[in-house]
């Protein structure tokens, strides 16, 4: 640049439009590969969030990592000036992130803050920060009850975890929920008895009590994630009833997704014969460890669960004592979704075909797909990242044959691997590579398959569908898009 250019004014450049400022800053906060999204405005079930899953997980923090990092990009938003945080508000505090019990408070001062300074600006009333929050998580850092600090009026009196979801009345997640932690070690946090209601509504009837209607309460349905044994949020038993007393039905309402996960109270603890949990709203179930969690399962009442995600270690058990099968005998009918995210023992393939009458959806393992029920309109298939490395071509092709013989209504295959889909698109651009002609061949023989009797269409793991006429392109043509090269960097951690 010359010495005289360098002297003259900058040319000022006009703002952005608020529009086009609030969407850029969606996507830069938005740390999901598209089509998933991290701002959360429902409930969804396993297969509607990332990442999927899968028994060949990208990272099994990954979920964890892509929040943080948001959270990151948001607090560096928010530092660039009061308007961009005015414009913004609904992304910024889409989700609040809690490590310590210090923070509650600290919460609590800055929604008073926001609202002070919203209405000294006067006009129209603009949303407060506390519509604008969806997700809570708690990830909270485990602390010594020795060393855990004590007399700290912030942490023992004052705005308290029931007061936060009290002035957070549109939140839909909840993650981290029963992590393990002894919740005494951080006083102050918990208003014992009282979070429960503050989450979802309950009841108590004394005396058994129907379980069939949705709830026609009013207020917002819900999501809770990652519920661990020692739980102080949500009660795994409900307190029995007296001596002498009838059985109670304990309701909770409101509650739409629900993962179970393994924990050691589960093993430990006995059902209480004189209560019942009652899950009126419950359509989304994802299980997942050992066989704790299947067993509490089975003693929930869920008269609406649409959804099933089973991922739990096979253990053999006589037949009568089978939670799988008191699963399936009990719900199987009702379900119109189910993953078996872990290789499926036969007996239970045969369960589900003897029980799940209804079945639209199922995600499998390519070796158990010709025992999908006929009634199914879409199948996912995992490990199909392996087939060709391991010379399984013939055995996946005669599965899926199968497959279109007994599942007549099959419109869709998905391919639930992210790997599998890069490689495949690798096959493709490689022209020139000899395992590529492997690749290629295999999945023109799938396609094949899949169109020799009925047009079924061929998806990639996000849900987006595989073009035919790929494996036939010119010499050198990359078919790799961006989100392609974008989960390939996130698999690595190199974002």
């Amino acid at each position: 640049m010359r010495r005289d250019e360098a002297k003259l004014s900058p040319i000022p450049v006009a703002p952005l439009p608020p529009e086009l400022l609030r969407l850029i800053i969606m996507h830069a906060t938005d740390t999901h590969p598209p089509p998933f999204s991290i701002h959360r405005s429902i409930p969804l079930s396993a297969w509607e969030k990332f990442p999927l899953p899968l028994p060949d997980r990208l990272d099994p923090k990954m979920r964890k990592k892509l929040h943080a990092l948001s959270m990151q990009r948001k607090l560096l938003i928010s530092q660039v000036s009061k308007l961009w945080r005015d414009i913004t508000v609904e992304f910024l505090y889409n989700s609040i992130r809690i490590h310590h019990a210090k923070q509650i408070p600290l919460l609590g001062i800055a929604f008073d803050a926001d609202e002070q300074r919203k209405k000294a600006q006067g006009g129209p009333s603009p949303r407060l920060a506390t519509w604008w929050v969806r997700e809570i998580w708690m990830d909270l850092v485990p602390v010594s009850p020795v060393n855990a600090p004590s007399g700290d009026p912030a942490q023992g009196e004052g705005f308290d975890l029931p007061d936060l979801f009290q002035r957070c009345p549109n939140v839909v997640a909840f993650w981290g929920f029963g992590h393990r932690f002894h919740w005494l070690s951080q006083p102050g946090l918990f208003k014992r008895g009282q979070i429960v209601k503050s989450i979802v509504k309950t009841t108590r009837i004394d005396g058994t009590a129907a379980c069939d209607p949705p709830s026609n309460l009013r207020g917002p349905r819900i999501e809770i994630s990652r519920l661990f044994d020692y739980d102080p949020f949500i009660p795994l038993f409900p307190p029995p009833a007296g001596f002498g007393r009838q059985p109670n039905t304990f309701f909770m309402h409101h509650l739409q997704s629900l993962e179970l996960h393994l924990g050691a109270r589960f093993h430990n603890t006995s059902h209480n014969k004189l209560a019942a949990v009652c899950l009126p709203d419950l359509t989304h179930l994802l299980i997942r460890g050992l066989g704790g969690p299947v067993q509490y399962a089975t003693l929930l009442e869920m008269p609406n669960i649409r959804s099933l995600t089973y991922d739990v270690e096979s253990i053999y058990h006589p037949m009568d004592q089978d939670p799988f099968q008191t699963l399936m005998k009990r719900h199987g009918a009702k379900l119109k979704e189910l993953a078996l995210v872990r290789q499926a023992r036969q007996d239970e393939l045969f369960q589900i075909q003897e029980h799940c009458t209804n079945l639209e959806t199922m995600y499998i393992n390519w070796t158990s797909v010709s025992f999908c029920p006929p009634t199914v309109t879409n199948v996912g298939l995992f490990d199909l990242e392996h087939v060709v490395y391991c010379k399984l071509e013939d055995q996946v092709l005669t599965s899926l044959t199968g497959l279109l013989t007994r599942a007549l209504a099959l419109r869709e295959v998905r391919d639930l691997s992210w790997r599998s889909g890069i490689i495949r698109q690798r096959a493709i651009r490689s022209r020139n590579d000899p395992a590529a002609v492997t690749y290629r061949k295999f999945w023109a023989d799938f396609f094949m398959i899949l169109r020799r009797d009925a047009d079924v269409r061929l998806i990639d793991w996000r849900g987006r569908e595989v073009d035919a006429g790929c494996f036939v392109q010119g010499v050198g043509e990359d078919m790799m898009d961006e989100d392609d090269r974008a989960i390939e960097r996130l698999a690595k951690w190199n974002i």
